[in-house]
């Protein structure tokens, strides 16, 4: 019994052992395939934006190219954040920083995804907000709540309203299709497709939600969603106030 039950342990720690160099495996994988991508993708998205300079007759199409290669780099980065995550390796750098730039900047690189929808994207943010909040990944969360909102639209408009006090809330609102209890409760897992109305035709990679959370958890923040079928999501991204923080008193 003794030696049955020391033979049992001994397959658990091997099998222990082989799942995470696996997952080391993996997340090595995925970080060299996402450096791989991005190095071109890069070299694509800043041709586009010399010659836009050089041929302004053609900056719309222009602008599209670098807006839709932008996008799917931040796809790429996803799954770069991905690796990170399962391996505790994923970081945020939060500072004082302004909120409209990069709430705009999201919008651009959103807009070709929401055209390609039918869906108008409004956005109303007030000049004077500051956020205490790592800009890229506080960018990377609203591009993926814009892209989502977006693609469930079915055709309506997509606003983003701003609340400024502290927490500050950004609220990314459609009239599309919504979820009901059951898709809310997994909407937030990693590789999670929630197939909304039935059927699988939104594509995606099921990661940009979860990321997200984790991201704005990270910075002392967090996301909320509330929804309803026939009727529409609007998903809420709390962030601290640069006030609020530097108000703070130090940790001992």
């Amino acid at each position: 019994m003794l030696a049955k039950l020391e033979s049992a342990q001994t397959q658990l720690r091997e099998a222990k052992e082989e799942a995470i160099s696996a997952n080391e495996a993996k997340s090595r994988f995925l970080a060299n395939m996402s450096h791989e991508l991005r190095t071109p993708l890069n070299a694509v998205i800043g041709y586009a934006e010399m010659l836009a300079e050089d041929a302004p007759e053609h900056g719309g199409d222009l602008e599209r190219i670098e807006s839709s290669g932008r996008y799917l780099l931040s796809l790429i980065n996803d799954i770069l954040d991905l690796s990170k995550l399962t391996s505790g390796r994923l970081e945020t750098r939060p500072e004082d920083v302004d909120l409209a730039p990069l709430v705009d900047e999201a919008a651009r690189e959103a807009r070709p995804l929401a055209v390609k929808a039918g869906a108008e994207l409004v956005v109303e943010v007030p000049d004077a907000v500051r956020v205490h909040a790592d800009p890229l990944r506080t960018k990377q969360i609203v591009l993926n709540l814009l892209s989502n909102a977006a693609k469930f639209s079915r055709g309506n408009p997509v606003r983003v309203e701003v609340h400024p006090e502290s927490p500050v809330r950004i609220a990314v609102i459609d009239a599309g299709i919504g979820m009901d209890d059951e898709q809310l409760g997994r909407l937030f897992g990693a590789f999670e497709q929630v197939h909304r109305d039935g059927h699988d035709t939104y594509g995606g990679t099921g990661l940009g939600l979860a990321l997200s959370r984790e991201l704005a958890r990270q910075m002392g923040g967090d996301i909320e969603v509330t929804s309803a079928p026939g009727v529409g999501s609007t998903f809420v991204l709390s962030l601290p106030s640069a006030s609020a923080t530097s108000a703070a008193p130090p940790v001992a």
